[in-house]
């Protein structure tokens, strides 16, 4: 029998139960109480960027990709959020360019081309166990 195997169910277990926790809509909590969340992300404020929509991102796609964010911060999205649609979008950042699947707060999903407001995934303020995710708005954008 090879060792090691037994480090390898362990993680796979882990992997399991952290999938199984993410995807339940649970936050991650610890035996006090308090989420646990990782502390680079999300951060307490959004950051703000320019960005260009390349078109309304499918249901699948927003299901995948809400799930790897909850995985990666430990938290789960704000439900005031989890209704709204959502497109993707692209942003430069130190002249490397980025894209990432963002929710329409206000008014009509914009159109591919459209430039707007892109506010980066941020902790929820009402509950630190959750983050809102990435956001899109016409304020203060010209189309």
């Amino acid at each position: 029998m090879k060792r090691g195997w037994g480090k390898t169910a362990l993680l796979f277990v882990a992997l399991c139960l952290i999938e199984a926790l993410a995807a339940s809509g649970e936050a991650f909590a610890l035996d006090s109480g308090r989420c646990v969340l990782n502390a680079r992300d999300p951060p307490a404020q959004p950051a703000h960027y320019a960005a260009k929509v390349q078109g309304p991102a499918s249901p699948d796609e927003v299901k995948r990709q809400t799930k790897i964010a909850e995985i990666h911060t430990g938290g789960t999205v704000s439900p005031d959020y989890v209704a709204y649609p959502r497109v993707i979008a692209f942003f430069i950042v130190n002249g490397v360019s980025h894209s990432t699947i963002a929710a329409v707060v206000d008014g009509d999903i914009p159109k591919p081309g459209e430039i707007v407001d892109l506010a980066s995934r941020y902790r929820d303020p009402r509950d630190p166990c959750r983050f809102i995710p990435w956001t899109v708005s016409r304020a203060g954008q010209k189309a």
